[in-house]
């Protein structure tokens, strides 16, 4: 009895007639005929139509589609908590009809990644881990940092499989020290940082993590280096310090070089000492913001300064170099308060009244115009209350940016620069990993620098 099956190549999709009998296959192509057997052909069958239906699963529009609303949550774009858009602007947005648009949000309900109610349409419930990650190659390219492979469970380069047998390797036990504190910031950098860390390693089955928050209570708080300390003595392999004071940075690396535990740090400034570290370039955003006024035409710069902080001087010394670097005199450069006797206080419940009254005097005076770049979005916000109380629109009269990316920032239409928090702490987790695969503790050579994304808004549109 013959038997007949129809399949098509995966790259020209020439008709292939196959006829079957017993265990004889002949196979008619454009090209000729050839014998083979059941066996042989069926097994390519199999691989042709599995790896059609791969690179079809792959690559179906509802599944990039997925892939790049993963990748946004993921760097920040849509942040957790935030709504997303309808199924209707999504629609638009990709160039698809609605049901790829529901296909690709079922299966992101259905992880957890967003969530819907009556109330709030969709938005977003938490970060997607890397497991649930699978681009396609016509997937446009992503960040370098956000996509590497962070975690092996041998912490090594990989390695073409051997016919040797392979010993299982220990588990590896990292530990993460920070300070938790639910009051410590409203962007909630520490958990950012750490559940980054954490879903780098997480889906690692040879990895266990071990935490120490040094909150205690609002009154109490032990210093982070004690925690970290605690963790090495408990033999941790390796460990990631979140935003460690400065008197911390010294017991930490007295203590890795008595354990000889690798110690990378996440600081909130660049560490002057040569350690291991991922920071963010302060000067380079700086520069970043007051290039993109130049480049809009302004050529009136106004810096707010907050405090002592050495990365509120970054960025004014990076805004500077912007504007020496465009052939531009340093007068077009503005610094409220002029003398450095005279700087705001620090704390934000402290500087908001003396910064808004200034802002006052200055729009009464008809001085207060051309793009101000605040040191934070706490300042800039302050001062975005007093212009609208008196109906003077930011991205009209003036240009306006912070710094951070607070989530009021987005629902007051702030033009700011968003830090790669995330993004900052998979790298950690990949230097980790470098140093527990050469056994270096300090890698004075090991560090990385991030610099933020700028988000515009209609404060500088």
């Amino acid at each position: 009895m013959w038997r007949f099956c129809a399949i098509f190549g995966l790259k020209l999709y020439e008709f292939y007639l196959l006829t079957v009998r017993a265990t004889s296959v002949i196979i008619v192509t454009p090209y000729g005929f050839f014998v083979t057997t059941i066996q042989i052909v069926s097994t390519t069958m199999h691989t042709i139509r599995t790896a059609h239906a791969g690179k079809q699963r792959l690559s179906a529009p509802y599944k990039r589609i997925e892939n790049d609303i993963r990748r946004k949550i993921r760097r920040g774009i849509w942040q957790v908590g935030s709504q997303i858009p309808s199924r209707q602007q999504l629609a638009r947005d990709y160039g698809v009809d609605l049901s790829t648009i529901q296909k690709a949000v079922s299966t992101l309900l259905t992880d957890g990644v967003v969530a819907t109610d009556g109330t709030r349409g969709t938005y977003v419930s938490r970060l997607p881990i890397d497991e649930e990650y699978s681009p396609s190659e016509n997937d446009p390219p992503v960040s370098p940092v956000s996509d590497v492979v962070l975690v092996r469970s041998d912490w090594e380069t990989p390695r073409m499989p051997s016919a040797a047998p392979q010993t299982r390797v220990a588990k590896k036990v990292i530990g993460v020290a920070g300070r938790f504190a639910p009051e410590i910031s409203e962007l909630l950098v520490p958990y950012i940082l750490a559940q980054a860390v954490e879903d780098a390693m997480g889906p690692n089955k040879d990895v266990a993590l071990r935490f120490f928050d040094s909150f205690c209570d609002r009154n109490h708080s032990v210093p982070i280096s004690e925690g970290a300390e605690k963790l090495m003595r408990e033999r941790v392999d390796g460990l990631c310090v979140i935003q460690p004071e400065a008197a911390d940075i010294d017991p930490i690396m007295n203590a890795a070089h008595t354990t000889g535990t690798p110690v990378v740090f996440l600081p909130s400034e660049q560490i002057a000492d040569p350690v291991p570290q991922v920071y963010i370039d302060h000067r380079y955003d700086g520069f970043q913001a007051a290039k993109f006024f130049l480049d809009m035409g302004h050529r009136d710069i106004l810096f707010i300064m907050l405090g002592h902080y050495s990365w509120a001087h970054e960025r004014l010394a990076g805004v500077r170099a912007a504007v020496r670097f465009a052939g531009l005199p340093a007068s077009c450069v503005r610094v409220f308060p002029e003398s450095p006797e005279d700087i705001l206080p620090a704390k934000h419940e402290k500087y908001r009244e003396p910064l808004q009254e200034w802002v006052r005097g200055e729009i009464t005076r008809g001085s207060f115009g051309g793009a101000v770049i605040a040191s934070n979005d706490h300042a800039a916000l302050d001062i975005l209350d007093v212009t609208d109380a008196l109906r003077m629109q930011a991205g009209l009269g003036f240009s306006l940016m912070g710094f951070d990316d607070r989530p009021e920032s987005r629902r007051r239409g702030l033009t700011t620069l968003r830090p790669p928090l995330y993004d900052m702490g998979r790298e950690a987790t990949r230097l980790l990993g470098v140093l527990l695969a050469s056994g270096e503790i300090r890698g004075e050579s090991i560090h990385s620098r991030m610099i933020s994304q700028i988000v515009v808004r209609t404060t500088a549109s």
